[in-house]
């Protein structure tokens, strides 16, 4: 018996059609505990249960199979008519990675949040030009051993602070530092081949002049008697280096984070 015209919000349909549905709510459950296996910090995870209430409140009677893009779309409106920009695209990119998360366990075959919009996000904080970060990176030279070649890691990683602090040498193998990143819990693997042209940067040569520095032993950002440098000292160093660069910006300075 097949029962039609009813509301996508009921899976009692499709138990009486004989298939199976699962609410949107009944995986949420399940995809917390998949975020749990990736290690995130407390604070990610708090924002992460702070969006899937509202997407509960909002999606969580939907059957996961039936949700459309429209769905999610009506959803991430009432962040993008606030100007909240950053909040729609947050809760999208969380919306995404559930939806993938549940492929993968065969819940269901398609990712409507992925057909949604990124919204544009308009940048109050001032970039940092080639020529900024040159003169910026020749200062750095006149502070620690360290902060240079610090900076120029995380320039050629693109890594967050907390990621280039927590870098081991033990992670440094086959050619390759595989760094797993504490936001989002996600392994990285970067070849030692990695090359910044425009500034004649190679990854290899940095980690080299690191290790000269302190032996390389344990973290690869470390001084010279092997202790990590906390994260407040390595964004301390870099204002500093900003700040003594003399160069000025008309709006939020920038800063690594």
């Amino acid at each position: 018996m097949a029962i039609y015209g009813l509301s996508k919000f009921s899976p009692l349909v499709d138990r009486i059609n004989g298939t199976q549905a699962t609410t949107v709510s009944e995986w949420v459950p399940r995809y917390l505990e998949i975020l749990e296996t990736r290690k995130l910090k407390p604070k990610t995870m708090s924002e992460y249960d702070k969006y899937l209430k509202a997407v509960n409140a909002h999606l969580g009677e939907f059957a996961l199979q039936k949700v459309e893009t429209k769905d999610i779309a009506a959803f991430l409106s009432q962040w993008i008519k606030t100007g909240k920009m950053t909040m729609a695209n947050r809760i999208r990119a969380l919306l995404i990675d559930l939806f993938r998360e549940a492929i993968a366990e065969g819940v269901t075959k398609s990712n409507p949040a992925e057909a949604t919009r990124n919204q544009r996000v308009e940048i109050q904080r001032e970039r940092i030009t080639l020529d900024d970060w040159k003169t910026i990176r020749k200062v750095a030279d006149k502070l620690s051993a360290w902060v240079g070649p610090c900076l120029d890691l995380a320039l050629l990683t693109g890594q967050r602070l907390s990621d280039v602090q927590s870098m081991c040498w033990s992670d440094y193998r086959n050619g390759r530092l595989y760094v797993r990143q504490e936001k989002t819990g996600m392994m990285l693997a970067i070849a030692e081949t990695t090359r910044l042209e425009c500034l004649n940067l190679s990854f290899s040569d940095r980690l080299q002049r690191l290790k000269k520095l302190n032996d390389g032993e344990h973290h690869i950002v470390a001084d010279g008697k092997q202790r990590v440098i906390a994260k407040k000292t390595l964004s301390e160093a870099f204002m500093k280096a900003r700040r003594e660069s003399g160069l000025e910006w008309g709006g939020q300075a920038p800063f690594v984070s």
